[in-house]
């Protein structure tokens, strides 16, 4: 007669194991989903900061054109022009109709003066913003905008 065998062992789990490496893997293993947030919070940030700073520049670009497009239209070939404050209402109007209020008489003028003040594109720094360059068109002297314009984008 065959004897038979328990399977009373082959059912039952291995006992756990408790040693200092298996407590070091569990602390590793509750550390890395933290560890892990962080690094992707940190992609995530850097990528928003260059998405910003993109989109100002490219803005920044936009209002330096519009400055050049006014003033060419205005000037038409002459070096002085006198440009009507209707004509520059009624183009806010139909600008802030389709693209919002950023268009305002005041931010049309302030666009033609940025250009005025900064006639080369390639001057215009990267590393400063819309709301800089309104307070450097107000600076009357061009030493004293540039230098302003150099200690701000040292800063950044």
């Amino acid at each position: 007669m065959k004897r038979k065998t328990s399977n009373a062992r082959a059912r039952t789990k291995p006992p756990q194991k408790t040693s200092a490496t298996a407590t070091k893997r569990s602390r590793l293993a509750s550390r890395a989903p933290a560890d892990l947030y962080h690094s992707i919070a940190a992609i995530l940030r850097a990528a928003r900061a260059n998405a910003y700073r993109a989109v100002n520049f490219t803005m920044v670009e936009a209002y330096w054109n519009i400055g050049r497009t006014i003033v060419e239209d205005e000037q038409r070939g002459e070096t002085r022009a006198g440009y009507g404050t209707q004509l520059m209402r009624r183009l806010s109007d139909r600008l802030c109709a389709e693209f919002g209020k950023g268009f305002s008489v005041q931010s049309l003028w302030n666009m033609r003066q940025f250009y005025q003040c900064f006639p080369i594109i390639s001057a215009v720094r990267r590393e400063l913003t819309w709301s800089h360059y309104k307070a450097l068109i107000r600076v009357e002297s061009e030493v004293a905008r540039k230098y302003y314009a150099d200690e701000v984008a040292n800063q950044n």
